[in-house]
């Protein structure tokens, strides 16, 4: 059996920055189940906080891997819309298949695609994984392995509550960025232009709509007049916060990304927190303390999402003060802007703000009916 100081299951954004963070100091591997570069059911958004991320860790963003810009985004929610413009772009548009691959490549790690975990066992701080190809033994494990998490279904206690995800990629052009809160209750559907086609999906935050996915993305298409077979439609679990504190490590394992319920329950974005995670856990393995990634996890990521959480129960349980906030105001697009730059963006201000809004949404309420 071979022996290395960290295992990495699944090889996505997170999986990728822990083997790049890992692999300079320490001898790591990376074990993804499918062959590289894989699909991955996401509209492909990565946010300016990210890129910037990334870049303060030492990865640059290469030209080639830009599909679009995210710099102008038509809403429709209740039945209106409203077309958001920035000067600057909010981030980029990718295909996460050839990203996460990128990113992966710049690590010095081992890795073997086509690789199923099948068991995992520690003994004595000590731990042998069992897959596909042999035994591999380690000093830590790190579960980076998206919703269906084989190391967090042996570890952890696995959330019932989840979201879901059905995307289709098609050549047909699109001219803007569409996202309309009308075509479910708790979610959005989204079309995003690349430069030879589009990634069209619907995405429930919360796991309490009645119409099956696959069948609220075939009513999207036909309202947009897109044509698909029925095998590319691609269906995803979406493991969103959930506002409860969740355990990410124990001993010698931890979790990072989806595979810790870290999408964001607002807007569905998991980017971010799956590189951040990834890079808080490699930091406290580096030191020798796994214990100090719970630590970091709860002064940070843990923080905002919680508030990120408590906004997006706002947001789809009450669409006409939504409808108010991104119609009448400018609080929405000021919000994306710091949700897509800033690592502060679910800040206690920021959440106070809503709140300040609602007395003003009232009189408007009571302004247009006694006209």
């Amino acid at each position: 059996m071979e022996k290395y100081d960290v295992i990495i299951v699944g090889a996505g954004i997170s999986g990728s920055v822990s083997a790049y963070i890992l692999s300079k100091h320490m001898n790591v591997l990376v074990l993804e189940k499918k062959k590289l570069p894989r699909y991955k059911t996401c509209g492909g958004g990565i946010t300016n906080k990210t890129l910037k991320f990334l870049r303060k860790i030492g990865i640059d963003i290469k030209n080639d891997l830009i599909e679009n810009y995210i710099d102008r985004i038509r809403v429709k929610i209740l039945g209106s819309e409203k077309v958001i413009e920035y000067n600057e772009p909010l981030g980029i548009l990718t295909y996460r298949d050839v990203f996460d691959y990128y990113l992966l490549k710049k690590s010095n790690a081992d890795i073997l695609d086509e690789t199923k975990v099948l068991d995992v066992n520690v003994s004595k701080d000590k731990i042998c994984v069992k897959t596909s190809r042999g035994r591999f033994i380690s000093d830590y494990l790190i579960g980076c392995d998206g919703a269906t998490s084989v190391v967090k279904r042996k570890f952890f206690e696995v959330e019932k509550e989840m979201g879901v995800a059905a995307q289709l990629e098609t050549n047909k052009m699109f001219n803007e960025i569409y996202i309309d809160f009308d075509i479910v209750k708790n979610g959005y559907a989204w079309i995003f232009p690349k430069r030879k086609g589009s990634t069209i999906g619907v995405g429930y935050i919360r796991g309490e709509e009645k119409e099956p996915i696959r069948s609220v993305l075939k009513k999207f298409l036909k309202n947009i007049n897109v044509s698909y077979k029925e095998e590319d439609i691609k269906i995803h679990p979406l493991p969103y916060f959930i506002g409860r504190k969740n355990v990410v490590y124990k001993n010698v394992v931890c979790i990072c990304g989806d595979a810790a319920n870290l999408i964001d329950p607002l807007l569905g974005e998991g980017t971010f927190n799956a590189a951040l995670s990834a890079y808080l856990a490699s930091e406290a393995i580096l030191k020798g303390n796994l214990g100090l990634y719970e630590k970091m996890y709860l002064d940070s990521i843990y923080k905002h999402m919680k508030r990120a959480y408590l906004i997006s129960k706002i947001f789809y349980s009450k669409k006409e003060f939504s409808k108010y906030i991104l119609m009448r105001t400018s609080f929405f697009e000021e919000f994306l802007k710091c949700i897509c730059n800033e690592i502060e963006c679910y800040s206690k201000g920021y959440f106070m703000n809503i709140l300040k809004l609602i007395p003003l949404y009232v009189i408007s309420k009571i302004y247009r009916f006694s006209k």
